[in-house]
């Protein structure tokens, strides 16, 4: 499995941290708008990710825990062809857990 260190933190002031990390990068920000499909598995979590630039959505599964701070995050990635028909199968077998959804700036 891949790993990655998650950090989770509030921003303050978000419109100037924007701004001032813009001033530094040499590129315009990129911005991601997602919809992430939470289901109940019996361990780790699983998710079904959609974007709205059209960019293919994935299925996810990984392992975190459950603490504040700094966690690694062993994750496994495969694409997805037909989202919505996706869903619709993990709905029924499974339990919807809920659905979240985010705008990154990168």
């Amino acid at each position: 499995m891949a790993r990655n260190i998650e950090i989770k933190a509030r921003a303050r002031q978000f419109d100037e941290l924007r701004e001032r990390a813009a001033q530094l990068s040499p590129d315009a920000p990129l911005i991601f708008r997602q919809q992430d499909f939470f289901y109940d598995v019996p361990r780790g979590r699983l998710k079904l990710r959609q974007f709205d630039d059209g960019t293919p959505a994935e299925l996810i599964f990984y392992q975190r825990d459950d603490r504040d701070g700094p966690k690694a995050s062993y994750y496994t990635r495969s694409p997805v062809t037909n989202a919505e028909a996706m869903h619709s199968l993990l709905a029924t077998a499974l339990t919807p857990r809920g659905i979240v959804t985010k705008e990154r700036h990168v």
